[in-house]
């Protein structure tokens, strides 16, 4: 059984607008997450998707209610 204060990627990003946009509606409604792997995006944006993209992390008792607001 995972913890429920594991991390987990929710979504991936091919761009630094997309992510932070989607990072801003989180942290909007409380919900603590963060970016990562943005920086070799930024350095290197044509190889940002084979590194898996700009990744938004949230908790993993967070991941579905994260979801929906993203979704939505």
């Amino acid at each position: 059984m995972a913890n429920q204060d594991e991390i987990t990627i929710l979504r991936s990003f091919d761009n630094s607008i997309e992510a932070h946009r989607a990072k801003a509606m989180l942290e909007d409604e409380g919900i603590e997450c963060f970016l990562t792997d943005e920086n070799i995006s930024s350095l290197y944006p044509m190889m940002s998707m084979p590194f898996g993209g700009i990744k938004l992390c949230v908790k993993q008792s967070d991941a579905q209610k994260a979801g929906e607001i993203i979704d939505a």
